[in-house]
């Protein structure tokens, strides 16, 4: 299957993109289910996140039982923006994608396969991984209902976070687990970490193949030429 072949829908030029970013104008479009079923199935997945947070948060103390309990108030927040999402302009999909797409979203969880040494959190991997939380939030907070898992156009986002990084979400996502790699230092955990920032390489150009169908993201990738990581990727 080509690129053009998993687009569903074809927007036309959107107005050029501000802070909040505009939709672009498009035909209504066709997708292979309703979008209050992708809207449902998204809330469900970040709302069994933040309930797995908030357990966590149960057994801990300390700033680390606080950071567990913003994430978690981060992700219902961001469960019910997801309610509210209207169709995107344009979707992309594919099996290959899913595949990739599950595997990323779970790979945190090889984390938990390594036997864990006792004690407190050094300072610097807490610090880190307190940024790595706000940063998480302030991306949820610029995206609002333009956040997904899947590639889709929806509003092009360009302030907040979003002038460092073009995906500081996925940015937050490494930020927090070298944190806990920095707390934890075994080989495994190296390991893990770089084929995070792999996986979330890929699933960041799959995005943007879609996202580059709109003139002012184009525009966007020009004046933030970093992916992932300022200066790296």
């Amino acid at each position: 299957m080509t690129a053009s072949e998993r687009l569903r829908g074809i927007p036309k030029a959107s107005a050029k993109a501000t802070g909040g970013g505009e939709r672009g104008n498009a035909e209504p479009q066709t997708y292979l289910m309703p979008q209050w079923i992708y809207n449902v199935v998204l809330a469900l997945w970040l709302l069994s996140d933040a309930y797995r947070v908030g357990r966590a948060a149960m057994t801990e103390s300390g700033a680390e039982q606080w950071l567990h309990w913003l994430l978690a108030v981060i992700l219902t927040g961001n469960a019910i923006y997801a309610l509210r999402r209207s169709a995107p302009a344009a979707r992309s999909f594919s099996w290959a994608q899913a595949g990739w797409v599950m595997v990323a979203m779970s790979w945190s969880f090889l984390f938990k396969i390594a036997p864990l040494p006792g004690g407190p959190t050094p300072l610097p991997a807490l610090l880190l991984q307190a940024g790595a939380t706000l940063m998480f939030g302030a991306s949820v907070y610029a995206l609002g209902g333009s956040f997904s898992v899947f590639p889709e156009r929806r509003a092009i986002i360009s302030s907040g976070v979003y002038r460092w990084v073009r995906h500081p979400m996925y940015a937050s996502y490494l930020l927090l687990d070298l944190g806990f790699w920095l707390a934890n230092p075994q080989p495994w955990f190296a390991v893990v970490w770089v084929g995070e920032v792999l996986l979330l390489e890929v699933r960041s150009r799959w995005e943007e193949e879609v996202l580059a169908g709109d003139a002012a993201y184009v525009e966007y990738q020009q004046q933030v030429p970093w992916r992932l990581i300022p200066g790296v990727i």
